[in-house]
């Protein structure tokens, strides 16, 4: 049977033809698709999905993380900056 697939598409179809067991990813980026494609075809074979529950984990680390880290870099610059005036 021919098909037409975009490349996340393709890539999907490839892992599950390889029996990969697990397949991750980050959200937000282009690459994320292909958990969605992986999901879309599993669903379509009627076969058990991949789940996204380590997605809230993700978005919770970075809620924590970006505004501690931004907050010590201007500590860091401020006292920087006190050293060297």
């Amino acid at each position: 049977m021919k098909q037409t697939l975009m490349g996340n598409d393709a890539i999907a179809l490839g892992l599950i033809h390889a029996n990969v067991d697990m397949v991750s990813g980050y959200p937000g980026t282009p690459s994320s698709e292909i958990l969605t494609g992986v999901q879309k075809i599993k669903k379509e074979l009627k076969e058990k999905y991949v789940k996204r529950g380590m997605v809230q984990k993700i978005i919770a680390a970075w809620i924590i993380t970006v505004p501690a880290a931004a907050t010590f870099s201007a500590g860091v610059f401020f006292m920087i900056k006190g050293i060297m005036s």
